[in-house]
């Protein structure tokens, strides 16, 4: 009897517990939000991906409100252009274009960027925002599972292309849309190249909770590549909001199912677009976030609690990012390439139309911005400099320096406010 009853007491004590914490979860991710700041962005131009509905149009809405001139980039035209005459009205701001996006296509992917880099000579913020979720379309053109080739590689794609015109336009921000249904990954991403069936490239990147996932990864990469640049990359939870994403049609019953209890309770408890934007509109105006980058955020604050473990791994999001690069390569720039034998080579006297190679004295800015193979120690034994008119044994005597450039000279401009960290050491 007394344990029938500790049972019960447990059994109950549970439930309310998981209720209580349902509630609070619904209420922290479904309060109204509101940023205050009344900042302007006169002279800004910000673009943002799936614009013309839910979070995209409330957010272009919002920062059109500011004065910022803004490009709706989407896939389709009409719904754009409606979404853009909407916001004119009603923000009297007329500089709202539209940019035709289809992120599921790369070959769309790179018309976009082009025609973007064509029209405008900057772009102060781009807010990476677009997303499927329920989908009865099973993949890409270029045969990526539909939802993670929309909502990561086209973005990922875009984003690049639109590196130099953010750089241009620095200090510029990118901002990605991502989500708690990242927790919703339980182990690392397979990189299985193909489908069984042979239609899917890489068929266990698929579905919504891997794309976010992948959103994420994306920023905290694109952070440390444009480290220097004054480009920041950050990712946001907007949180519980009621939008449009998961009212797709869908042939799949069980998939249909759950997207109507998420959307019941994103009815009951979410909140609308018009408050689920203020983060992201947060990001992009705020001026003590000018310089914060590699950051996630969520309700207007910095939140890396609410990160999975996986998450936080940098070897998967440098695996992703390597991967991304990989699948959209025949559409990007080659990258330069560094030739590492040049210096070994003239050190050993080889007579070749490479370039002569220099060793410099750097600052501790120049050495920090220098990527790995572009330093290369060498020692007394393989690198002798001869002046004009002496013998190699008087060289011996000249100042040695700690580090030699592979590159063509000159490497880096001289600057009055670098001090070179190190001295040449004149050998006894």
């Amino acid at each position: 009897m007394v344990f029938e009853f500790v049972f019960v007491v447990v059994v109950l004590g549970l439930i309310n517990y998981g209720l209580y914490r349902f509630l609070y979860y619904s209420w922290e991710e479904g309060k109204p939000l509101q940023y205050k700041n009344v900042d302007k962005l006169n002279g800004k131009t910000v673009l943002i991906t799936g614009a013309n509905c839910g979070l995209g149009k409330a957010t272009a809405y919002d920062l059109a409100d500011r004065g910022a001139r803004v490009i709706l980039a989407c896939r389709d035209r009409e719904r754009a252009e409606a979404a853009a005459e909407d916001i004119k009205r009603g923000t009297g701001n007329e500089d709202v274009s539209v940019v035709i996006l289809d992120l599921s296509d790369l070959d769309s992917v790179k018309a976009a960027a082009d025609a973007v880099l064509e029209k405008y000579d900057r772009l102060d913020i781009l807010i990476n925002n677009a997303g499927i979720g329920l989908n009865d379309e099973k993949v890409t053109k270029q045969g990526f599972d539909m939802i993670f080739g929309t909502n990561h590689l086209g973005h990922y794609l875009f984003t690049q292309l639109l590196l130099d015109l953010l750089k241009k336009s620095a200090p510029s921000r990118i901002i990605n849309v991502s989500s708690e249904a990242l927790w919703a990954v339980w182990g690392k991403l397979d990189y299985q190249p193909i489908s069984e069936d042979g239609t899917t490239k890489f068929p266990k990147l698929q579905g919504y909770p891997i794309s976010k996932l992948a959103n994420y990864y994306h920023a905290m990469a694109l952070a440390e590549e444009l480290n220097g640049t004054r480009v920041t990359a950050n990712a946001i939870h907007p949180g519980m909001v009621k939008t449009q994403i998961a009212n797709r049609v869908c042939a799949n019953k069980l998939k249909v199912f759950l997207n109507k209890i998420f959307s019941g309770l994103s009815t009951m408890f979410g909140r609308s677009a018009k408050y689920g934007c203020q983060t992201i509109v947060y990001m992009a105006v705020d001026p003590t976030l000018v310089s914060v980058t590699g950051k996630y955020f969520a309700n207007m604050k910095y939140a890396p609690e609410r990160l999975s473990k996986l998450a936080r791994d940098k070897e998967e999001w440098d695996k992703l990012s390597k991967f991304s690069y990989e699948m959209c390569q025949d559409y990007l720039p080659a990258k330069p390439s560094v030739d590492k034998d040049t210096t070994i080579e003239k050190m050993e006297g080889r007579k070749d139309d490479k370039p002569e190679m220099k060793a410099e004295s750097l600052s501790i800015k120049q050495i920090i911005e220098m990527k790995p193979e572009e330093i290369r120690p060498f020692s007394l034994e393989t690198c002798v400099e001869e002046s004009e008119g002496e013998s190699p044994s008087a060289s011996l005597n000249k100042p040695r320096a700690e580090f030699i450039v592979a590159k063509e000279d000159p490497v880096f401009p001289p600057s009055p406010l670098d001090e070179p960290i190190w001295k040449p050491v004149v050998a006894n």
